[in-house]
């Protein structure tokens, strides 16, 4: 199986502003991008978060793609939509300290987050598909990427994700490795 795994475009929110969960529009693709990976995609099985920054792009890849909630970005509870700067440091420092386990004030850890990623994960690795295709968040993604790579959790956040990357892996080959591209427009 061919499994790509893309992260939605740069979101609208103001530099410095806290958001997971929230339902914020992006960015456009690079129509050129867009045009060259859509071209790639004959017969893949698209997935993706339900959130509006991925279902867009996810609907602009495939005509009917399936929404999966266990694919949204982690959330932040009441710090959602804040700006960093507003949130208590001793609460910023205490996530630092413990990114796993920490809770955000009606929120979720990112382990909860990783459990519900790693079983869409799971769901997904069984289909029988050649290409999968999911369109999600970079926490998300970053655990996905994580458990397809044997890497230790702790590294899980240190992997790059940035807005509009595409990973390909090839899961029936794993001395390949995975190839990156983007759909981000350039300068966006």
């Amino acid at each position: 199986m061919r499994l790509d795994l893309v992260r939605h475009l740069p979101a609208h929110v103001a530099p410095g502003t806290c958001y997971g969960r929230s339902d914020v529009a992006c960015a456009h693709a690079d129509p050129a991008a867009l045009a060259t990976y859509r071209a790639r995609l004959a017969s893949a099985q698209v997935i993706s978060s339900p959130a509006r920054r991925c279902a867009d792009l996810a609907r602009r890849l495939a005509s009917d793609p399936r929404l999966d909630p266990r694919l949204l970005e982690i959330d932040f509870g009441r710090w959602e939509l804040q700006a960093f700067d507003a949130i208590d440091r001793a609460a910023i420092d205490a996530w630092a300290a413990a990114p796993w386990d920490f809770v955000p004030p009606d929120g979720e850890s990112a382990s909860q987050m990783a459990r519900r990623v790693v079983a869409a994960l799971d769901d997904i690795l069984r289909l029988d598909a050649l290409h999968v295709v999911v369109v999600a968040h970079g926490g998300p993604l970053r655990v996905m990427l994580g458990t397809l790579l044997r890497a230790p959790r702790a590294h899980w956040l240190g992997l790059a994700f940035e807005p509009g990357d595409v990973v390909s892996l090839d899961l029936d080959d794993a001395d390949r490795g995975f190839a990156r591209m983007s759909l981000k427009p350039a300068g966006g």
